[in-house]
């Protein structure tokens, strides 16, 4: 059958959830339970462990292990996730050494689910290099969880978060785990509710960041000010779109 390979026991991670990670273990073998449940809905099952791609329970067609190419995507957009999904998914990738790039727009992920995001980013800094998490709730909490990630990591390359309530608080935090990070090419932060604040916060942040191209802000409040701290920035990154 399509399965996830998982440990019985989740490991600790110097990026603490929430409380809700704290109930008792009877509820919390529930809810990975129920997790992954949502996750065997993909069309295919993944086993993450493995690299492979198992055939789903409902394909009578063999497939060889040997032939089976690594995987280097998870993409599972609207599956309905959740907090409990990713971090299914955290755990499956624990001793992944293929995959780079995570998909998850749209499953109702919040600061619980960047904890575990957060803490993949900075345990295995050199893995993933693209992650999407477009339309979901990270927020301010959930950014300072991917933030603590980012100070640490040296892969990745893409950071999308376009509407995620962000705020400018969320980016004040956020911010600290862009100023170091040497690798980022692309962020998109569209439509988060960011004013002029967020912006020259964000500017400060990729003054000394030279690997940026491209930083997407649409559909967000920038006026006079967040407009002259772009051009500052410009003048310095002339790469920068």
């Amino acid at each position: 059958d399509g399965y996830f390979m998982l440990d019985p026991d989740r490991p600790a991670t110097k990026l603490e959830p929430p409380s809700k990670r704290n109930k008792n273990e009877d509820e919390e073998e529930k809810m990975s339970a129920e997790a992954l449940a949502i996750l065997k809905e993909a069309e295919e099952s993944i086993d993450l462990r493995r690299n492979v791609i198992v055939v789903a329970p409902h394909s009578t067609e063999p497939e060889d292990d040997a032939t089976r190419p690594p995987m280097r995507i998870v993409s599972l957009p609207q599956k309905g996730l959740g907090d409990d999904g990713v971090w299914v998914v955290k755990e499956a990738l624990r001793f992944n050494r293929s995959v780079t790039a995570l998909d998850l727009p749209t499953n109702s992920i919040s600061a619980e689910g960047c904890c575990a995001l957060g803490g993949l980013l900075g345990e295995r800094p050199g893995m993933i290099r693209r992650l999407n998490l477009c339309s979901n709730g990270v927020g301010h909490d959930g950014c300072l969880a991917l933030a603590m990630g980012l100070k640490k990591n040296y892969s990745l390359t893409s950071l999308e978060l376009a509407k995620n309530r962000v705020g400018d608080d969320g980016i004040d935090v956020l911010a600290t785990g862009l100023e170091g990070h040497r690798f980022l090419k692309t962020l998109e932060l569209a439509s988060n509710f960011i004013h002029d604040d967020g912006v020259e916060d964000l500017c400060r942040s990729l003054l000394r960041n030279n690997s940026l191209r491209r930083v997407g802000l649409a559909g967000n409040c920038v006026g006079p000010r967040g407009v002259s701290a772009l051009c500052t920035l410009l003048r310095v990154n002339t790469r920068l779109r």
